[in-house]
């Protein structure tokens, strides 16, 4: 049995390859699996033959108002999907997906679906195998899990706000501002931090952004970065803007010169899907 970023389990033949990797680093949430059957002794080309098979997952980070049906259709746009291609709906561990059969350059199989704040897509390559069955039993061992069940909550009731993080981590570092009529964006904001830190006579330029992007928090659009500021570190921070303030989250500081690793974006990436504002 495999578990992959504490969101999936499933198993898979003992004689399958498996690999996994960030297609992203600058994005917390995203992941890619591929397992794949031997090849045949007489495989060739880059395609797969009728005798092999290989399925890919990809997780992301689900979006603003999302949905299953919004998700399919983004894809369909953005893959040039042919209308006539068949398309119906089933269950994956009890979750309502999309099973799209597709041809063009090859054949497969596409399976979309939402869970724990996740978009998942799997693809079976080719479409018509002889292991069919075997992706089938692979397919029936999945079991999508919250790995945030036994984390601890941190509760603001002055603010409004609540979150869990893991039993081994430190408690995000927290800062609200107030932002009277929401006159403050947090990209607006962030913008005053650099002026202010290029200013500073003591250590001009000290706070850097490395990366950003907006990013989903429970319906409200937060701004997401990596960033450096002295004397905290290198770390992810986001801006979230709610009831005249804004709330800020600091998570993962450390050394200036290290770059923040993929386990720390997911570690914060699953934090902020599990916050919710109270009111």
């Amino acid at each position: 049995m495999k578990m992959k970023k504490s969101t999936l389990l499933y198993k898979y033949p003992n004689n399958y390859s498996e690999n996994s990797y960030d297609p992203n680093p600058n994005t917390p949430g995203s992941w890619q699996i591929q397992i794949m059957s031997p090849l045949t002794e007489d495989h060739s080309g880059p395609g797969l033959n009728s005798r092999e098979l290989k399925m890919e997952i990809y997780i992301q980070s689900k979006k603003v108002n999302d949905s299953l049906d919004a998700f399919f259709e983004e894809q369909a746009q953005a893959e040039d999907f042919d209308p006539q291609w068949s398309r119906s709906k089933i269950n994956i561990a009890g979750i309502e997906a999309i099973k799209l059969n597709w041809t063009g350059m090859g054949s497969g199989i596409s399976y979309f679906l939402i869970n724990n704040n996740k978009r998942i897509n799997i693809i079976k390559y080719p479409q018509n195998t002889s292991l069919d069955s075997e992706f089938n039993q692979i397919l029936s061992t999945f079991k999508f899990i919250d790995p945030t069940a036994d984390w601890k909550t941190y509760i603001d009731k002055e603010n409004g706000f609540q979150f869990n993080y893991p039993l081994s981590a430190s408690l995000p570092k927290i800062s609200i501002i107030d932002n009277q009529n929401n006159q403050l964006t947090p990209k607006m904001y962030s913008i005053s931090l650099t002026e202010e830190s290029n200013s500073d006579e003591l250590c001009p330029g000290c706070y850097k952004i490395y990366n950003e992007k907006d990013y989903l928090v429970d319906n409200k659009i937060g701004l997401l970065q990596e960033i450096t500021s002295h004397p905290a570190g290198r770390g992810l921070k986001i801006i979230i803007p709610h009831n005249n303030k804004l709330i800020i989250l600091r998570y993962g500081l450390g050394d200036p010169n290290i770059p923040i690793s993929s386990t720390i974006q997911e570690e914060f990436s699953q934090i902020l899907s599990t916050f919710k504002f109270t009111q």
